[in-house]
C-alpha cells in the first residue's frame, strides 16, 4: 500500500503533467504523447547524466552506481529512525532525498 506522502505527490504530479488521462503512464514519454512510459535508459541519458555533468561529476554513471551512491547519501543524511523507516518502506527513499 502506498503511503499518504507518495499518494499526495502522485496527485500533485498528475495536476502538472500533460498526460493525466487514465490510460496514460505516470512518467510518460512526451515523444510518445503519454502512450508509453519513459524508459530507464532514457531517464538516465536525458536527465540524470546531464544533471551529473552540470554538477561537475565526471565519472560514468549507470543505474548501479546511481542507486549505490543515492543509498550512501541517504544513509549519511538520515537519523537512525529515518534509516529504519526507509529500511521498512523503501519507497520513502526518494522522499528523504527530496526533503534534505
Amino acid at each position: 500500500m502506498l503511503g499518504e506522502e507518495i499518494i499526495t505527490d502522485l496527485l500533485r504530479w498528475r495536476k502538472e503533467t500533460p498526460y493525466a488521462k487514465e490510460q496514460d503512464w505516470i512518467f510518460a514519454s512526451g515523444r510518445m504523447k503519454g502512450r508509453q512510459p519513459l524508459w530507464p535508459e532514457a531517464i538516465m541519458r536525458n536527465y540524470i547524466c546531464p544533471a551529473a555533468r552540470r554538477a561537475g561529476i565526471t565519472k560514468q554513471i549507470d543505474w548501479h552506481v546511481f542507486n549505490r551512491d543515492l543509498a550512501a547519501q541517504v544513509i549519511l543524511r538520515c537519523t537512525n529512525s529515518a534509516q529504519e523507516s526507509i529500511a521498512n518502506h523503501p519507497r520513502r527513499l526518494i522522499h528523504v532525498m527530496l526533503i534534505k
